[in-house]
């Protein structure tokens, strides 16, 4: 990146930053979602050891400024949210964990990650019940991060979206990871989609921008949620239809969209043959398996089977309380010399979450975030069965999260592009849910 590109790109963080402190709460919401597109850390960066001031400010001084300017609510957002209050005792033993860990900067991070996602929960919360987030806002953050996009990859130099090695081709991507860029558009797209408020016109647009977006970002995890994402979406608006032409109608509707989807995905497919997505689709079209032919995957198999063969290899109080908060880079140093332990990111080396957390923080661990998977799988499952439509988009979304669980890093992932579109999501079904039990009690109250 040169000089004045970097220049440019901090100065655009700031005045971010800024507008999402200061400004009414609608506006410094769509600021803070476009700030979270802006990743100061350059690739000379050692997390180990350094403290990025830029990102520390932007996942934990904004988000505690909107947490204290716009979250009134505390003590009632955790008396009526089991949720908040597992994600709180999950954050909680994740500190403890953080005495038994041999890597001092990486643990405190972590539980700053884990922090920002319990304050933008928070936010994102009051902002959809006040009706300051909306899909109108979601449509208009989405195009901007795509208008952002355009000028970094086509204009700027694509800095964030070469390859460092020089061995992938170029990706399309705001100021941040391709990998996080194509998430969060994915994100966006679930709640355009599932809405009743957006025309087909307009969701034919916004599938249009987006997919082409997801598919010259090159996230093959995102691209596989899409198609997961797609057909559950035409769900919700399926049954939501009374029988006869309304859901005829929407028939046809759903296989324009799928049309569509396969379109822009065989657009990227001729026009980049070297994209990751076109590698995937040509790979699986030929019957080889990216499991054995795609190095990343590869890779991330072999991380996978050292903390495994660590894991077995544990005394009893290791497997009940983990070898500590961050402490997954002990299953990669030694084994991938690239890494050492003053330079690696303790916490973006597993790639798979589950994992993590049994490595991380043991039984214990596992046993809470267990709690908070259930609590959470058993909140929508009632909001679907209720009828609660705005939920679809978090169950149609859910197959990329799980996905990013599995090989991504999630947790770390708070303040960046992805974790902010999958706390939106999550929280406008958590809205629409609670507004659903309020109307029924309501309604229950003898007059």
């Amino acid at each position: 990146m040169t000089e004045d590109v970097a220049l440019l790109v901090r100065a655009l963080f700031w005045l971010l930053a800024a507008l999402a402190a200061l400004l009414p709460m609608r506006w410094a919401l769509l600021s803070y979602i476009l700030l979270s597109h802006i990743d100061i850390t350059t690739s000379a960066y050692a997390s180990a050891t350094n403290v990025g001031f830029e990102n520390t400010f932007k996942t934990v001084v904004v988000p505690t400024i909107m947490g204290l300017r716009f979250a009134r609510g505390w003590i009632g957002y955790f008396r009526t949210s089991r949720l908040a209050v597992l994600w709180l005792l999950v954050t909680v033993y994740a500190t403890l964990a953080c005495i038994w860990t041999p890597f001092v900067l990486p643990k405190f991070k972590l539980v700053a990650y884990l922090y920002c996602y319990l304050i933008l929960g928070a936010v994102f919360l009051e902002g959809w019940n006040r009706g300051q987030v909306t899909p109108r806002f979601v449509a208009l953050a989405l195009w901007i991060s795509l208008s952002m996009a355009v000028v970094q990859t086509y204009l700027l130099g694509n800095f964030y979206g070469t390859s460092p090695d020089g061995l992938d081709v170029d990706r399309f991507t705001s100021f941040c990871s391709p990998q996080t860029f194509g998430a969060f558009l994915l994100a966006a797209l679930s709640i355009l989609f599932v809405t009743s408020r957006q025309s087909l016109r307009d969701r034919l647009l916004h599938g249009a921008g987006g997919f082409i977006g997801i598919g010259l970002s090159g996230s093959r995890y995102v691209f596989i949620g899409a198609l997961f994402l797609l057909p559950i979406v035409w769900a919700s608006h399926y049954f939501r239809r009374p029988p006869g032409p309304a859901r005829a109608t929407w028939i046809v509707a759903g296989m324009a969209s799928a049309v569509l989807a396969v379109g822009a995905t065989g657009i990227v497919v001729l026009a980049v043959p070297d994209n990751r997505i076109s590698q995937l689709v040509t790979m699986t079209l030929e019957g080889r398996s990216p499991l054995d032919n795609v190095g990343t995957f590869i890779w991330r198999m072999g991380i996978y089977e050292q903390a495994w063969t660590q894991l077995r290899q544990r005394e009893p109080g290791e497997l009940v309380f983990g070898s500590g908060t961050s402490s997954g880079a002990l299953a990669v140093l030694g084994w991938d010399r690239r890494y050492h332990e003053d330079s690696i990111d303790a916490n973006r080396v597993m790639h798979n979450e589950i994992l993590r957390v049994m490595f991380e923080w043991g039984a214990l661990g596992l046993l809470l975030f267990g709690l908070f998977t259930v609590v959470l799988a058993r909140q929508f499952i009632h909001a679907l069965r209720d009828r609660v439509i705005p939920a679809y988009a978090f169950v149609a979304l859910l197959p990329t999260i799980i996905l990013g669980c599995l090989t991504e890093n999630i947790l770390a992932s708070a303040a960046s592009p992805a974790g902010v579109g999958f706390s939106l999501v999550l929280f406008y079904g958590i809205s629409y849910q609670q507004r659903a039990a309020f109307l029924r009690s309501r309604s229950a109250v003898p007059a």
